[in-house]
């Protein structure tokens, strides 16, 4: 407050976006592009989850809570038919 910066929560979605772009940076070094991809995959996946559960854009990070990852569990696998083989 007294630099006269807002503090701004910090949303699960930003996290995610900034994670995929700092890899994205990577291909080619660290990283293979089908290998970004699939972290798009999962950042339309954690989306779609929000709206499916929550019926919100978004959530914020301190939000996140053993249920949600439960919750996101069992969606991946019930609903959109997802599993890791």
């Amino acid at each position: 407050m007294f630099s006269g910066k807002e503090d701004r929560a910090i949303s699960l979605l930003d996290v995610f976006r900034k994670h995929n772009d700092e890899m994205f940076a990577l291909v080619g070094r660290d990283f293979t592009l089908s290998t970004c991809n699939r972290y798009e995959a999962a950042l339309g996946n954690v989306s779609k989850f929000l709206y499916y559960k929550y019926k919100a854009k978004d959530i914020e990070i301190d939000q996140l809570t053993y249920s949600f990852i439960s919750d996101y569990a069992f969606y991946l696998k019930a609903i959109r038919h997802i599993s890791h083989k």
